[in-house]
């Protein structure tokens, strides 16, 4: 898993052998995150096949503290360039540290396309 770092931000594929969707980038907004914010984040990449619909499923973390879990519908798209994005509120009183959000992204079919772990510090 290579990880990549933009501007505080680090994320890396986390997706399973015959993910059907290649990410080849991730930025967020504001960046960094904040606590008592909103965070968007955009997924751009690759889609190896077309989607009619399914959902992204976000849970951000700080250790073992879940923070925010949150779900969506992902938006229908034909094979090829594509970018999705979601987006989550943080707690005004979480903690400073390091914080984890995974994002999933789900199909029509109920099949794993891709997910990607973000790690950044508030």
């Amino acid at each position: 898993m290579t990880t990549i770092t933009t501007g505080g931000t680090q994320w890396a594929d986390a997706s399973g052998p015959g993910a059907g969707f290649t990410v080849s980038s991730v930025s967020t907004a504001p960046e960094p995150p904040v606590r008592g914010g909103s965070v968007t984040v955009t997924v751009s990449g690759t889609l190896t096949e077309g989607v009619s619909g399914g959902r992204t499923r976000t849970a951000v973390s700080y250790g073992i503290i879940a923070m925010a879990d949150r779900t969506a519908a992902l938006p229908a798209a034909e094979a090829g360039p594509y970018s999705a994005t979601v987006a989550f509120d943080l707690p005004a009183d979480g903690p400073t540290g390091s914080y984890v959000a995974t994002v999933w992204f789900i199909d029509q079919n109920d099949a794993e396309i891709a997910a990607i772990n973000i790690t950044f510090t508030i």
